[in-house]
């Protein structure tokens, strides 16, 4: 079953989102997972994903990042000025928020054993959470980014002169906004909290690192460099042959995919592994 909550974070944002679990007062492993770039709780194969892990014995936290820009209900931009005044900065801190409810059973029972996974962007804010988090058991990265200062210095200086950089989403046909303060907060901690690399050097769990061989929105190279700095040895890096960003998965959901029915296996595989109870 799913069951919808709506937060509000400390700073006074608020979160939307769902739990999927059997049995949300049986103390179970949490698996929360976080969305990346242009995403949200909602799209594509993230419900199929929570009904999956609570099917296999897990209780499963999906949610929005406050300013993604989407509400429930909806699959367009609804809400431009937030995704606008987005940054990496504001969804490490909002992950890192949503993890220590989980744990303190503010949504469902948990036994100790915590899982996080992300998607694109969500698999670097996931990265970048972890050393913050005690509970920690394993990582699951989706189609990982592996570094946070991704766009090119033409674009960055648009965005300082104009005080903006206008970005299209193709499955909207939408041109939205990404404001200056993303840069300048990416510029201003690219070296330390916002350093990938930096932060999988003080990361000691395994991780398992997913891609598609032919992802072309984020090149599988960087999935190599993800897993060659990862600090566990236990930590594995999982190809799926020609498969892309989203595992052949598009929203509207169409049903899972063979790639994506991969994904999940192998992810909720490695976590059965590497459970401490």
């Amino acid at each position: 079953m799913k069951y919808n909550f709506s937060i509000n974070t400390i700073p006074g944002n608020k979160i939307d989102l769902d739990l999927y679990s059997e049995a949300p007062s049986e103390p179970r492993s949490v698996v929360v997972i976080a969305h990346g770039f242009k995403g949200f709780k909602d799209w594509g194969f993230f419900p199929h994903a929570g009904d999956y892990f609570a099917h296999a014995g897990y209780h499963c936290v999906i949610f929005n990042f406050s300013h993604n820009g989407i509400t429930p209900g909806n699959d367009i931009f609804d809400e431009p000025e937030k995704f606008a005044d987005n940054t990496a900065s504001l969804e490490l801190s909002e992950l890192i928020e949503v993890v220590r409810r989980v744990v303190s059973n503010e949504f469902c029972k948990f036994n100790g054993d915590l899982f996080i996974i992300g998607h694109s962007r969500g698999g670097g804010i996931a990265m970048l959470a972890a050393p913050h988090i005690a509970e920690l058991t394993a990582l699951g990265l989706w189609s990982a980014i592996s570094y946070t200062d991704r766009f090119t210095e033409r674009q960055k200086e648009v965005a300082r002169s104009v005080g903006y950089l206008e970005v299209p989403n193709s499955r909207t046909g939408q041109i939205l906004r990404m404001n200056r303060s993303f840069f300048e907060d990416i510029e201003a901690n690219k070296e330390g909290s916002l350093s990938i690399v930096k932060t999988l050097a003080k990361t000691d769990v395994p991780v398992i690192v997913v891609h598609g061989e032919v992802d072309g929105t984020v090149l599988v190279s960087e999935a190599n460099f993800i897993y060659s700095n990862c600090k566990n040895q236990k930590s594995e890096l999982v190809i799926i042959p020609k498969s892309d960003h989203t595992f052949k998965m598009v929203h509207p959901s169409q049903g899972v995919s063979e790639h994506f029915a991969q994904v999940l296996e192998k992810t909720n595989n490695f976590f059965r592994i590497h459970k401490r109870g």
